[in-house]
């Protein structure tokens, strides 16, 4: 996914812009209980870390679930702080969140990261076999290029939605690449005298 995110310019500036909501909010109690006030209690931003790979899936669900709260958090925050940097942060968000482009890559990397979270989730069980981990990337290579052919990759800019095909087409390339290794652990298998009866 991080290859992905950062294939393009847009998806790079994306992914910046995402992880600075939650970076934004954890830096303060307040921020926080603005938050929670606009919120569901029980739904939260996830805080940053270092584990990119799901805090990516999360930041993009969260957001693209509660975009109108965080928008209200951020005007409250804007009315109601006393720092000009808070003030000037929380305008910066609240603007970039208004901006068509935005719009465009948050709905596209939802309907990913959907995908993304699904064989995520599939490839750590651990009744997982060399054969279902070659039909889950199967399965996802599918989903994406049907996003790739979909409305979510189609915008009036010509740019923006040749750079969208461009992140599909490099997240399918990715997920290849990475478990490619399943092939090998196929063949390897053929030579498991214990797997003999189950061929």
């Amino acid at each position: 996914m991080r290859n992905a995110a950062s294939v393009t310019k847009n998806s790079r500036i994306f992914f910046s812009n995402i992880m600075a909501i939650p970076t934004f909010f954890s830096r303060s109690p307040q921020r926080v209980s603005i938050l929670q006030k606009h919120m569901n209690m029980n739904v939260s931003i996830p805080c940053p870390s270092s584990t990119r790979w799901n805090l990516d899936i999360q930041g993009v669900n969260k957001v693209y679930e509660n975009l109108q709260a965080l928008k209200s958090s951020l005007t409250e925050i804007q009315s109601t702080s006393n720092a000009d940097h808070t003030i000037s942060e929380a305008t910066g968000i609240l603007q970039y969140m208004d901006n068509d482009k935005f719009m465009f890559w948050l709905e596209l990397f939802h309907q990913i990261m959907t995908h993304v979270e699904v064989v995520y989730n599939q490839m750590q069980s651990h009744e997982i076999d060399v054969f279902k981990a070659d039909e889950y990337v199967k399965n996802f290579k599918i989903a994406i290029l049907e996003i790739r052919n979909s409305k979510y990759c189609e915008n009036p800019s010509e740019t923006l939605m040749a750079e969208a095909k461009e992140v599909c087409d490099c997240i399918s390339v990715d997920i290849a690449d990475r478990y490619s290794f399943t092939k090998q652990l196929i063949a390897a298998k053929l030579f498991n005298k214990k797997s003999f009866t189950s061929f």
